[in-house]
């Protein structure tokens, strides 16, 4: 199901308009046919935190991008997005960002340096094409990850 811009009332911009529907194709392929078996087993679904590093879901530049809005929406927007296929799986990815939170804010540079990449998987593909706004996600690659749609339009040069 592709998200538009009009989103229960709000106006999404073209960014997050992508974020969303990108992140509801990989809860429709990755977590909504797992979440049950994982609550039923009390398990904790390192598969699919793997997939969400691969898909850089659950990374540190993913977690910047998101808060760096200036709207504040688009995190709310994609933690919603994935607490809604799952709440459990979602707070396993999302959990580490409490402690990422502590070190930004109390941290002294070099504790941050050290201590934030330790709190989340560091993404492989840092080859992202300049066209990327909010974030690299038109540079997935990975099998598990689903490529979102592309509504950035190439930027010519100015004058």
């Amino acid at each position: 199901m592709t998200i538009s811009s009009k989103w229960y009332g709000l106006d999404l911009s073209e960014d997050q308009v992508e974020v969303l529907d990108w992140l509801r194709t990989f809860c429709d392929k990755e977590i909504r046919p797992v979440g049950a078996k994982y609550h039923k087993l009390e398990e904790t679904p390192w598969d699919i935190i793997k997939k969400a590093a691969e898909c850089e879901i659950y990374s540190l530049d993913f977690f910047t991008q998101l808060f760096a809005d200036q709207s504040g929406l688009t995190a709310a927007l994609a933690i919603e997005e994935l607490f809604r296929a799952d709440a459990g799986i979602a707070l396993a990815i999302f959990g580490t960002g409490l402690p990422a939170a502590a070190i930004l804010a109390n941290g002294t540079g070099e504790q941050i340096g050290e201590w934030l990449p330790k709190c989340l998987a560091q993404p492989r593909n840092r080859n992202w094409p300049p066209s990327a706004r909010l974030s690299p996600m038109r540079a997935r690659t990975s099998a598990a990850c689903a490529p979102p749609r592309s509504t950035t339009k190439k930027q010519t040069p100015g004058p």
